[in-house]
């Protein structure tokens, strides 16, 4: 009896199996290299628990997770003496060279307090989004502490762009224009009807919304006129409108007319496509690649726009992108300080409490100077080099900062990889499972290393060689 025939049906029978196989996996599903990338671009490092949170979802799954749990505030108590009235309002007449020099030193060791709490938060949320959203915010709506010199009044908007992240611009902008930080630092304080000031309104212009080439210098008159009279009370620390030195009369701004106030203005800026495209043209640089499509940033920018502004809505659009998940576009993002130390930190930290991760990085050599050495990077937390923010991309990265990187990254991965948890490196710990130093690479890189590094190296050489490796320093 010929066996052709069976065989042949064998062979039908599992052509079947194998299609009904490829058929049942969920079309969009997750695949480890699209999770690495997808939590690199996103947050800070990959530890093992965000890795097993998501591993086992489909894609779209993956990111809307992501995104809708990325609402959480603290998570490290705020220093005590954030809820305090801001000191230069203290009255400073008579005052002694030594009484000047004391609050001087109060102002900059509570800044100092600030910058290292913001960092345990980034260490500590179990939402890191959030937090990359907070840095990019913080990088847009850019104040500088040493202009302001009022620690309360920096913290007080940082919550604020917090609270924003992800939740809808046009509110962000209408908070930000009666922000106390801001109308400081751009010194709308002193712009009123007989001397109107225009630092304001032209960095809201330029910067926040439209950017150059989509207004005129008569638009930025006007604007700063809508913007007389807000100010900041000297007592409280606390926004406030003065109707006497406000502007009352008709302005015209980007061709419309009207007694426009700031919350006008700020409408006017809203209603312009200019303003949409900007702030997806930032989020394309800071998520995707150097170079934004800008057919696509149109499209995407209409459908921001028609949400309200939606940023939580935007984000998903972007990670669930073509262009997001473009293979092309995995490596070629340079991170900053922030995302490079706290990166490197997070998965040896995985599993432990805000107070247990103070702790331990208390006792790390580098540990009390983490904020300088963000600063060393080029980072210095709340202290951005100028209007313009950090200029990010391949600016991170000069003579002088890459030696800082790589010194503060050894130091900082060294003295956590001795912290041992019983007898076990902490870092095998937050990539547990099988081939964990396999698995190690993916936590702690965003691309393979340029370098061939055996997993056989003990897991002190594998970590050096980890940080040595150029690829620790792009997303």
């Amino acid at each position: 009896m010929s066996i052709v025939p069976n065989l042949s049906l064998a062979h039908a029978l599992g052509a079947i199996m194998l299609a009904l196989t490829v058929f049942a996996q969920p079309a969009n599903a997750m695949q480890p290299e699209e999770a690495r990338h997808l939590l690199h671009r996103t947050g800070f490092g990959v530890s093992h628990s965000q890795w097993q949170s998501i591993i086992d979802l489909d894609y779209d799954a993956a990111v809307d997770k992501l995104v809708s749990e990325a609402t959480r505030g603290q998570t490290v108590k705020a220093p005590q003496w954030t809820d305090e009235k801001p000191l230069w309002t203290v009255r400073q007449s008579g005052w002694t060279t030594e009484q000047r020099r004391e609050l001087r030193l109060n102002k900059r060791a509570k800044i100092a307090e600030l910058r290292h709490w913001w960092i345990l938060q980034m260490l500590a949320t179990p939402t890191p989004l959030r937090e990359r959203m907070t840095l990019f915010w913080s990088n847009h709506f850019t104040t500088q502490y040493n202009k302001i010199f009022a620690p309360m009044l920096v913290f007080n908007q940082h919550e604020m762009l917090r609270s924003h992240a992800l939740g809808h611009f046009d509110k962000m902008l209408f908070d930000v224009l009666q922000d106390p930080a801001m109308l400081l630092y751009l010194d709308n304080d002193k712009n009123n009807l007989n001397s109107v000031n225009e630092n304001l309104a032209r960095e809201l212009m330029e910067l926040f919304t439209l950017g150059e080439g989509n207004y005129s210098e008569d638009d930025v008159k006007e604007a700063a006129r809508c913007l007389t009279g807000w100010g900041v009370k000297r007592d409280t620390g606390e926004f406030r409108i003065l109707n006497k030195r406000h502007d009352a009369r008709s302005k015209t701004v980007l061709g419309h007319s009207g007694k426009y106030s700031g919350d006008d203005l700020a409408r006017l800026l809203l209603e312009q496509p200019a303003t949409a495209e900007r702030i997806v043209r930032k989020l394309w640089l800071e998520f995707v690649s150097l170079e934004p499509n800008e057919s696509v940033v149109k499209i995407w920018a209409l459908e921001f726009s028609k949400s309200n502004y939606a940023v939580d809505a935007l984000l998903k659009t972007i990670f669930k992108s073509p262009q997001f998940r473009s293979v092309e576009n995995r490596g070629v993002l340079i991170k900053s300080p922030s995302e490079l130390f706290v990166g490197l930190m997070r998965p040896a930290l995985d599993g432990l409490n805000p107070e247990q991760i103070r702790v331990r990085v208390s006792e790390l050599r580098p540990g009390k100077r983490l904020p300088q050495l963000f600063r060393n990077a080029g980072q210095n937390l709340f202290e951005p080099p100028s209007v313009e923010g950090w200029p990010g991309g391949l600016e991170w990265v000069d003579s002088r900062t890459v030696l800082a990187r790589e010194h503060t990254a050894r130091n900082l991965v060294v003295g956590l990889a001795d912290q041992k948890r019983g007898s076990t490196n902490p870092y095998l710990i937050s990539s547990s499972g099988k081939n964990s130093k396999g698995r190690l690479i993916t936590h702690l890189n965003a691309v393979d290393p340029v370098s061939h590094i055996p997993t056989t190296y003990t897991q002190q050489r594998m970590l050096l060689e980890l940080i040595r490796d150029p690829a620790v320093h792009v997303k």
